[in-house]
């Protein structure tokens, strides 16, 4: 393999791995605990439709995720995000206090080396729902009559 085809074989390497499909888990305080995944896929553009690199000032530092109990405004710049974690890895918050029935709305952005951040998705909502437990197995009834 020539040395230009290998170096095109590694960028392009490393921009699948920039794609991959990530995951937070966010474990809500509730009665108990629940767990809330946030999937997102990576971006493999900037906004001006070129590559974003896998290193330097253009390569993808951070993740940030924003959650609440209420709606999350579409310019997060002025909030502090509930998490912040190194891009394509999975990470938990435990943190974050709820109850069932609450609706928990999410919103990600992602920043770069140099520190410039996207905008932000749109926002994902989830409502915290327990299981129901199924039907008790009747066995025996006994009746002592006096």
């Amino acid at each position: 393999m020539s040395y230009s085809k290998l170096l095109k074989w590694v960028y392009l390497s490393a921009l699948c791995w920039w794609a991959v499909l990530a995951a937070v888990t966010v474990t809500a305080q509730v009665a108990g605990t629940a767990d809330v995944t946030l999937n997102y896929t990576l971006p493999i553009k900037n906004t001006d439709n070129s590559d974003i690199p896998a290193t330097g000032l253009n390569s993808l530092s951070k993740v940030r995720i924003y959650l609440s109990n209420s709606a999350i405004p579409a310019d997060v710049s002025g909030l502090t995000p509930t998490l912040e974690t190194p891009p394509g890895t999975t990470a938990t918050v435990s943190a974050f206090s709820t109850s069932l029935g609450a609706t928990i709305h999410a919103r990600i952005t992602v920043c770069n080396v140099a520190g410039a951040c996207s905008a932000a998705t749109n926002e994902s909502t989830a409502v915290v729902t327990a299981k129901v437990p199924g039907s008790p197995t009747f066995n025996t009834l006994i009746i002592t009559v006096k």
